[in-house]
C-alpha cells in the first residue's frame, strides 16, 4: 500500500544495497551484530555445527539480531582425514545418512572437504540431489579435479583449489 511507505529524500546521498559475506566461520553469536554494523546483511557459514542450528533458530525467534543467516553441514570428510572438527565417512551408506540427517536438521546446504574418496563423493552427490540439498565444494584431491564441477555442487570454495590441484599441489610459476 504505498500511502503506507516512508519516502527518503535521497538527494545528495548514496545507497549501497546489502553485501553477502559468501564465506565466514561464525563462532559466537555475538559476530553476528559486527556484520549488520558493517553492511553486511546475509552470510554464508561453512563450517557448521550444532550450534549453529541452535543461532538460526534463536534467529527466527527474534532473539538475535543477525544477518540473514545460512549454514552449511558439518564438514564431510574421508576415513583418512582425521580432526575434531570433521565428520569422517567410512562407507557410502554413512554418507547418504549424514545428507539425510543433516537435511532433516535443518542445515542449508551439505559442505564436502578433504579426503572423499569416489565412491563416498558420488553417494553424497546421489543423496544431496535426493535430498534437494546444495553441495558447497571445498575440494579433494582423492577425486579427479573435474569431478567438483557437477551441477550439485553450487560453489566451489578456496580459490587457491583453482590453481593448487590440476598442478598437482606442486609449485609452478611458469605454469
Amino acid at each position: 500500500n504505498p500511502e503506507n511507505l516512508t519516502e527518503i529524500d535521497g538527494m545528495g546521498k548514496f545507497l549501497s544495497p546489502g553485501l553477502i559475506d559468501m564465506h565466514v566461520h561464525v563462532w559466537d553469536k555475538y559476530e553476528l551484530g559486527l556484520y549488520l554494523a558493517n553492511g553486511v546483511t546475509a552470510i554464508r557459514n561453512l563450517w557448521g555445527q550444532p550450534m549453529h542450528l541452535r543461532m538460526k533458530e534463536d534467529i527466527i525467534q527474534n532473539e538475535i539480531i543477525s544477518p540473514v543467516f545460512f549454514t552449511s553441514s558439518p564438514k564431510l570428510t574421508g576415513p583418512q582425514f582425521i580432526g575434531d572438527d570433521n565428520l569422517n565417512l567410512t562407507s557410502p551408506e554413512e554418507a547418504r545418512e549424514k545428507v539425510i540427517s543433516f537435511k532433516e536438521r535443518g542445515y542449508d546446504f551439505i559442505k564436502t572437504y578433504y579426503g572423499l574418496t569416489e565412491d563416498l563423493f558420488e553417494a553424497i552427490l546421489e543423496q544431496s540431489a535426493i535430498s534437494e540439498m546444495d553441495l558447497v565444494a571445498h575440494p579433494t584431491p582423492e577425486v579427479s579435479y573435474d569431478y567438483h564441477f557437477n551441477t550439485q555442487i553450487i560453489t566451489i570454495e578456496h580459490a587457491e583449489e583453482f590453481v593448487q590441484q590440476p598442478l598437482n599441489y606442486q609449485l609452478d610459476t611458469a605454469k
